[in-house]
């Protein structure tokens, strides 16, 4: 049964945890969020080292074994896109603003070619298919 990624982004902005940093000397401004897929089950799962990075460029991390990411270096208040790859398989949100000294979520679904903001799915819908799809390898 063939089966296929797809992409999404969600962001929320939110209070930003304490941490000494950023460029006002209080909050530092960062962003965190989890990267999802479709599996052949249609069961949208986590992906663990699936690498995450920006642009404009900052720094480039992998996620966890629960698929949770964080970029904290190079991050300063502007707009950006968050991108990620995994076993050959791509994913990237749309252009998401990013304000002084706020931490902002943004999950990434792998596989298709960017969506429009704000998303019209979530990440634990199911069954959701892009026609002409990437095949998971395993």
């Amino acid at each position: 049964m063939a089966s296929a990624f797809i992409l999404i982004a969600s962001c929320a902005s939110a209070k930003p945890k304490v941490e000494a940093g950023g460029s006002s000397g209080g909050a530092k401004t960062y962003m965190w969020g989890y990267v999802y897929a479709v599996n052949e089950r249609n069961d949208t799962v986590k992906v663990k080292l699936a690498e995450v990075y920006t642009e404009p460029a900052s720094d480039l991390v992998k996620t966890d074994t629960l698929g949770y990411w964080e970029i904290k270096e190079g991050i300063v208040e502007s707009k950006y896109r968050v991108l990620a790859k995994f076993d050959g398989v791509n994913g990237r949100t749309g252009v998401i603003p990013l304000r002084l000294g706020e931490a902002t979520k943004i999950d990434v679904i792998m596989g298709a070619t960017e969506t429009s903001w704000p998303p019209t799915i979530k990440p634990d819908n199911k069954g959701v298919f892009i026609p002409g799809g990437i095949p998971i390898r395993r």
